[in-house]
């Protein structure tokens, strides 16, 4: 990934900031949402694609720099878990807390180090196996398991409290009281903001009570924090989709698709999308993004005429829904 991108991706991420602030003169938050689009033409960036974030914001980076910190002793490196890592470790983990239940505490110990194997920063996945060492005696093991959770989550009983209300937003979710919902995941990123999880479900409860800019927001706050997440990326196609901006959606759907291709609701919303997108078209074929989209296919079209010499009238393809359909 060429570093250039990222860096032009930051900065954008950072004019955008400065949009919010109310210190600005609405003609230089003009400026600002101008000077934002070039570099998003000139660089080919596209702000959706959360492989571009940085692990730190442009202006912490350049602070650090004016204080000579060019590393800060003691932070651990960003370890990054793909999505499907993480839920095939969720899932050790939840069979080990059954076996638990059931007394079966080798076997439990077992899930939960298979799952460590998966997402080794977890420290949910330490403080469980150190409950399973205890009840086995092995309690040296239970003490190095409970220092490694520590280790990697100084704040677990509070991050433990986030947890327990992202759950209770999860059944307010499932009985519609969606207002509710929203208040509890608020609440969970009080004591945890760093965690993508209760961004992405706080942004479907914007969405269940029409906040599509809010569920937005959300859903890149989400990717911020964990570009994999397949899901943030689905809502936030939702949230596009529901704004009509059908083009961005579509390029969501394709995103959380390619992190999770097994998922035939994401495949779904895709097609749905695209579809929009060719009825967009076909109602306004003189927009600029029709243009600019049909002459990538016209210049497509005469790079393969020139490689086999077998020259294209185009005029008679244009008809053709398979090729509209390509130029979108």
């Amino acid at each position: 990934m060429s570093s250039k991108k990222r860096l032009v991706y930051s900065i954008i991420q950072f004019l955008s900031d400065e949009l919010k602030s109310d210190g600005l003169s609405p003609d230089s938050k003009e400026s600002i949402e101008v000077a934002v689009q070039c570099l998003e033409a000139a660089f080919e960036v596209n702000t959706i694609d959360g492989t571009l974030q940085t692990n730190k914001k442009l202006s912490t980076i350049f602070e650090d720099y004016l204080k000579d910190n060019q590393s800060s002793p003691g932070v651990r490196p960003q370890v990054v878990v793909t999505e499907e890592q993480r839920k095939e470790a969720e899932r050790l983990k939840n069979e080990g807390n059954e076996l638990m239940k059931s007394e079966q505490f080798d076997k439990a110990l077992d899930m939960y180090s298979r799952a460590i194997e998966l997402d080794a920063c977890n420290a949910v996945y330490y403080c469980n196996r150190a409950a399973a060492h205890s009840k086995l005696n092995g309690h040296e093991l239970a003490l190095e398991d409970c220092k490694r959770a520590i280790s990697y989550d100084p704040n677990y009983k509070q991050r433990k409290e986030a947890e327990r209300l992202k759950n209770e937003g999860n059944e307010l979710m499932k009985s519609e009281q969606f207002d509710k919902a929203l208040d509890m995941y608020s609440r969970a990123i009080e004591l945890d903001a760093c965690n993508a999880v209760y961004y992405c479900n706080r942004a479907a409860a914007h969405s269940k009570l029409n906040g599509h800019e809010l569920a937005l927001e959300d859903c890149k706050r989400a990717i911020s924090y964990d570009p994999n997440y397949s899901k943030a990326y689905g809502r936030m196609g939702l949230a596009f989709g529901n704004l009509n901006d059908h083009s961005k959606s579509r390029d969501c759907y394709r995103k959380a698709v390619e992190l999770d291709p097994n998922n035939d609701s994401y495949r779904n919303n895709l097609k749905i999308a695209e579809e929009k997108v060719a009825e967009a078209v076909e109602l306004d074929p003189n927009n600029d993004s029709y243009r600019n989209n049909l002459k990538i296919a016209e210049e497509k079209v005469a790079e393969q005429s020139s490689q086999f010499g077998n020259p294209f009238d185009l005029s008679s393809l244009l008809s053709n829904p398979a090729l509209m359909n390509m130029a979108t």
